[in-house]
């Protein structure tokens, strides 16, 4: 699964690893997106530029605020088996933390889509586990705003910016 982040230029991934029908592990990484890399020398010092970052940045877990609870929200793209745009769904991740490791996760869907659930998140440095309800639409829905939030501008939510 792809979101493309066209106020960032950036692409995000989510790759889901299954046994049989069980959703059994997700790893998501974010792509640089450019249109004219071989000809542009600006863009290919941002490319560049991004992937020093990311080499620097990379391995450093960026976790959600331990103490402070609040909420995250993101708008995206609903689009149907043909690519056609139907509609947009906007998420919101309230989280709470409930000790250094654990926080329960509360996730609203909300347009095209509507769903809300709870799950208890487990982070253990760079793992990430959800306990309880769960779907492919909450694990795509927090990998991508996950990615989101660590270049996010403190204005984007309410639990305070975290650096990675």
């Amino acid at each position: 699964m792809n979101h493309v982040v066209p106020d960032l230029g950036i692409q995000v991934y989510s790759s889901q690893l299954f046994e049989g029908d069980t959703l059994v592990g997700v790893f998501n990484g974010i792509y640089c997106v450019t249109q004219d890399h071989k000809t542009n020398p600006a863009t290919q010092k941002k490319v560049a530029d991004f992937l020093a970052q990311e080499k620097k940045l990379g391995r450093k877990a960026y976790n959600l605020p331990v103490k402070n609870e609040g909420k995250f929200t993101g708008e995206f793209e609903v689009y149907n088996d043909q690519q056609e745009l139907i509609g947009h769904n906007k998420v919101t991740i309230h989280h709470k933390p409930i000790n250094l490791i654990h926080s329960e996760q509360t996730i609203e869907v909300e347009g095209v889509i509507n769903r809300k659930w709870t799950a208890m998140r487990t982070r253990t440095s760079n793992s990430h586990q959800f306990h309880g309800p769960i779907c492919l639409v909450m694990v795509l829905a927090m990998a991508a705003i996950y990615i989101l939030l660590a270049t996010a501008t403190p204005s984007h939510t309410n639990c305070g910016h975290v650096k990675r």
